[in-house]
């Protein structure tokens, strides 16, 4: 009996037990479904609910409390994440190109034409063709112009001839290099007759004929070949020489002085003395020492480490105020040398101009209308 009675309780305790374990696994299951959809919840109303920048989104989630029916809502506070916004990239600059010159091709015109440029014409552009102005009317005719040869050099002579009819006066003449308008000796035939002249310079020769009712005139270009060549030294050294033939050039023994504020240069083919003063301007006395003559005054004593030039610069130093107030006291003796001096006649009456060599290489070049020298070639 008491058999019985103890199997049947251990009976009922084993079903109490299973029935409690089935109970509480229920509750956990309910408790992870509730979980689930409250998280499906949050996921939802957190896609749906709009983003605010840069203030924080209050976004109420529900919280699920076990045993309880009826959700209650926590109000939670979630600080959104701002999505990094993305750096404009720069846009590109375009290096700047040079604009290219525009050349054009003037237009073919009749023989009876030339070219006219109404205004600007950049490259060619906009060059019209334009009939030569025709001579007024009675004036004279200018029948032929020649010249016995087009090709001289610098020095040489060449035969004009002419013919024309109607005209009072002739002219013959010609742009020399220093811009100086020279003619041909006259009185000219206007009928017609030879002259033989001997140009300077690249240009044309010109034939001019008029009377009262006008004038006409035709041309003849001449190619002078220059009678002298450059210094070697001065083709050699780089520096762009003129268009201009050059003069013969002087070549001969030569001295040279340093100064406080410049120097001397003594050139014996000119016999001349040369003052070159530090400021750029310079001045040329004739030699006028005579063997015999005093080489220095005793009583001008240099301070310590000074000279007192002697000799042609002596004379000249001594004699005028301002070449010995401008250069002040030799530094060093006189040395003698080998150089050469050549000019060249520029495009303008005053335009003369002269290159010579230092003592020590550079060449100068000398303008004589403004008396100024610079070093062109180091």
């Amino acid at each position: 009996m008491n058999i019985k009675r103890s199997v049947t309780l251990m009976c009922v305790c084993l079903l109490v037990g299973v029935l409690f374990v089935a109970c509480d696994s229920s509750d956990e299951a309910s408790d992870a479904q509730k979980t689930k959809v409250a998280a499906s919840i949050f996921a939802t109303q957190t896609a749906d609910a709009p983003t605010k920048a840069p203030d924080s989104a209050v976004t109420g989630i529900p919280s699920v409390t076990k045993g309880t029916d009826a959700p209650t809502s926590t109000a939670t506070v979630v600080t959104p994440t701002l999505a990094p916004s993305a750096t404009p990239s720069p846009s590109p600059v375009q290096a700047p190109t040079d604009t290219p010159m525009i050349m054009c091709t003037p237009p073919a015109c009749g023989a009876d034409e030339v070219y006219y440029c109404p205004g600007d014409c950049p490259g060619g552009c906009g060059t019209e063709c334009a009939t030569r102005t025709p001579p007024p009317p009675g004036a004279p005719r200018i029948l032929s112009f020649t010249a016995d040869r087009t090709h001289i050099v610098e020095g040489e002579e060449v035969t004009l001839s002419w013919q024309a009819e109607g005209g009072d006066e002739a002219f013959i003449e010609w742009v020399a290099p220093n811009a100086i308008l020279v003619g041909a000796p006259g009185p000219l035939n206007p009928d017609g007759g030879t002259v033989t002249i001997s140009p300077t310079g690249q240009g044309d020769i010109r034939l001019f004929v008029r009377n009262s009712a006008g004038a006409v005139e035709a041309y003849v270009h001449l190619f002078i070949e220059c009678a002298h060549e450059w210094m070697p030294a001065l083709e050699k050294s780089g520096y762009p020489l003129p268009a201009a033939c050059p003069w013969e050039a002087d070549v001969g023994q030569a001295a040279q002085q340093p100064f406080e504020r410049g120097f001397m240069m003594w050139l014996a083919p000119r016999n001349a003395i040369y003052v070159f003063y530090e400021n750029g301007s310079y001045r040329v006395y004739p030699d006028e020492f005579q063997e015999g003559d005093p080489e220095r005054d005793p009583d001008l004593v240099p301070p310590e480490g000074l000279e007192q030039p002697i000799r042609g610069f002596g004379l000249v130093w001594r004699t005028q105020p301002e070449v010995r107030e401008g250069l002040g006291w030799a530094t060093a003796s006189e040395m003698g040398f080998s150089t050469w001096i050549q000019g060249y006649q520029g495009s303008g009456m005053h335009s003369v101009f002269e290159f010579v060599q230092d003592i020590e290489g550079p060449i100068y070049r000398l303008t004589a209308f403004s008396s100024t020298w610079e070093i062109v070639v180091p």
